[in-house]
């Protein structure tokens, strides 16, 4: 077991976005340094693009505030508008660093096998996980 997987866990197999679109390589650890190489294995398709999108939405905002939000534009009659806003950052440099920090937050969260769930994070895969995750 090397060092990589002691604090972060296996890479995800192919049951996981994560295992089917990138290969983790555990670089030789040093006393400063424990790297975990990841490269792409195959292009992103629409099916990736659209998993990363939600990541990234339900990182800023949550099922139920994104419902209200909806239905607050659609009672002021804009329900089209409801439909396609969404309140994301709109500065280039800051959705860059919010992408990876959500990328790389639910890749350990996969690494250790603990999967959260959308406004609960209660379903949990590793036993010995007890505390409620958000």
């Amino acid at each position: 077991m090397t060092k990589q997987e002691l604090l972060i866990g296996k890479h995800p197999d192919n049951s996981h976005p994560y295992g089917k679109w990138l290969a983790a390589n555990d670089l030789p650890d040093s006393y400063m340094k424990c790297h975990r190489e990841l490269t792409e294995i195959t292009a992103v398709d629409d099916e990736l693009i659209e998993w990363m999108a939600k990541k990234i939405i339900n990182h800023h905002y949550t099922q139920f505030r994104i419902s209200r939000l909806k239905e607050k534009y659609k009672s002021l009659g804009f329900a089209k508008y409801a439909e396609q806003h969404r309140k994301l950052p709109i500065t280039d440099k800051v959705k860059k660093g919010n992408a990876t920090e959500i990328l790389l937050t639910d890749y350990i969260q996969a690494s250790q096998k603990i999967y959260s769930v959308i406004n609960g994070g209660q379903k949990q895969r590793n036993g010995n996980m007890s505390r409620r995750l958000d």
